[in-house]
């Protein structure tokens, strides 16, 4: 059934907005569409536009490591938490961690699927997801969005709510059929520790990017509410 879901993930509440299907797995759209709909191509944006803002210097440091391909700077800033899962943990439900046997533990990370769930999981299958972005690129394609080059597209600077929109076009990853090739977009959720900026969340979207590049009202009122686009 088609509704709202409230969950806490990524450090914040976030509201989910259930799809009709019965799994949680991200599929890409037909005929070869990289998001719904046919976006215009986007003006160029400005450079920084806020050169005292410590969270705009820091993405212009992290769009050039990941212009390059290397999503090391992601994977070394990830911030985990030790998870022991609980018999309120088994099984997973939303928001919470990804427990099948009580008295397992792992270490954990922060993510969120665009419109369907999101909870805690191993933080080695977030390490996986980082490295294949860097491995399936498709710098030689491109859209309305731009390259394909993995890039940080938009910015969201607020008191507790710093987020870095990266967005590339990758083959499609084994089992997802469809096209070949996908436009996808991610919300990395970060924090200020000390001066060094920790990745403390993601949001996938593999099937509607184009609602984190051209923010819809959901995505505006519940993750972007800053929402600027970003160049450097």
């Amino acid at each position: 059934m088609r509704g709202l879901t409230a969950a806490v993930v990524l450090g914040l509440t976030v509201v989910f907005i259930a799809c009709d299907r019965a799994s949680t797995t991200d599929v890409p759209p037909p005929s070869g569409e990289t998001s719904p709909g046919s976006p215009t191509p986007l003006a160029a944006a400005p450079g920084n536009r806020h050169p005292e803002d410590p969270f705009w210097v820091f993405s212009q440091d992290l769009d050039a490591s990941l212009r390059v391909g290397d999503v090391q700077m992601l994977i070394e800033r990830l911030r985990t938490r030790t998870i022991t899962c609980t018999e309120a943990d088994v099984p997973p439900h939303i928001g919470g961690p990804e427990c099948f046997v009580v008295g397992d533990t792992f270490e954990g990370f922060s993510i969120g699927r665009w419109r369907s769930e999101g909870g805690v999981v191993p933080v080695t299958q977030v390490v996986e997801q980082l490295r294949y972005l860097s491995t399936a690129v498709r710098r030689d394609l491109s859209d309305p969005y731009g390259t394909g080059t993995i890039q940080v597209f938009a910015l969201n600077s607020q008191p507790q709510r710093h987020v870095a929109i990266i967005t590339a076009i990758i083959n499609s990853p084994p089992g997802f059929g469809g096209a070949s090739t996908i436009r996808v977009s991610f919300g990395t959720y970060w924090t200020l520790d000390g001066d060094v900026w920790r990745l403390t969340g993601l949001m996938t979207n593999y099937i509607y990017s184009g609602e984190f590049l051209e923010p819809t009202p959901e995505a505006r009122a519940g993750l972007f509410p800053a929402w600027e686009r970003f160049a450097p």
